[in-house]
């Protein structure tokens, strides 16, 4: 069993997967402030 390998994979999928949503969020919120003024 390499269950190391598998959790690092598992991290790294996640961490990119939370990046990915971060920056659509924060471009959303960008949007936002951007159409109110």
């Amino acid at each position: 069993m390499r269950t190391g390998s598998t959790l690092h994979r598992w991290l790294w999928f996640v961490g990119l997967w939370a990046a990915s949503v971060g920056a659509v969020l924060a471009v959303s919120m960008m949007i936002r402030f951007w159409l109110k003024h």
